[in-house]
């Protein structure tokens, strides 16, 4: 995570208050996503520059913001960086307020600087995987199980079914995944056929 300034977070809550206002994208009008979020991204930043008169940022810190700011929008906030992260297999929210856990494909369970300080952001994040792919977790349905359209799988609990509160588990795959040559490989091992 970048490091933020209060006067940064200030900057890029107006700034995203202001884009909730006035940038209007109709999802079906642009329906590839890589093409709506670059459109944020140019107006974000447009957005944050027309602010950033006294302090006179650098580009890379205007972009970095301008992806959080994005990546709040129309992302899943901070899952999004490990989201990306294609050695990661698993990512593990136990509690707010506790550090997220990622299974990485090198270096087993590790313990990330990534935290959700308040439970409504993470049941916002939560509800949100949910609205992307049609379903709804709530009081009623306080479960969720689905599979977002990468193809990762989602497990989230929200109370009264988990008692200390919203937990969330997502359990990603390769974006290359291993062939039957690539596990042969792996083990060392050769192709015999009985």
């Amino acid at each position: 995570m970048p490091d933020l300034s209060d006067k940064d977070r200030e900057m890029m809550k107006e700034v995203r208050e202001q884009a909730i206002d006035e940038i209007d994208i109709d999802p079906k009008d642009i329906p590839d996503e890589k093409s709506r979020r670059e459109i944020f991204l140019e107006r974000i930043e447009s957005m944050l520059k027309s602010r950033d008169f006294s302090r006179k940022l650098s580009e890379a810190k205007l972009k970095q913001m301008s992806n959080i700011v994005v990546r709040d929008m129309i992302g899943f906030g901070l899952l999004d960086i490990l989201l990306e992260d294609d050695k990661l297999e698993e990512i593990m929210v136990t509690a707010t307020g506790k550090p997220v856990y990622v299974y990485d494909r090198d270096y087993g369970m590790c313990v990330t600087n990534l935290r959700f300080e308040n439970e409504d952001k993470l049941v916002h994040q939560i509800e949100k995987m949910g609205r992307h792919v049609g379903r709804r977790i709530d009081q009623q349905n306080p479960l969720l199980d689905a599979t977002l359209p990468d193809g990762s799988r989602v497990n989230a609990t929200i109370p009264p079914i988990s008692l200390d509160g919203p937990t969330l588990t997502i359990r990603k795959f390769r974006k290359d995944p291993l062939t039957v040559v690539d596990i042969v490989n792996l083990v060392g091992g050769e192709l015999r056929f009985v």
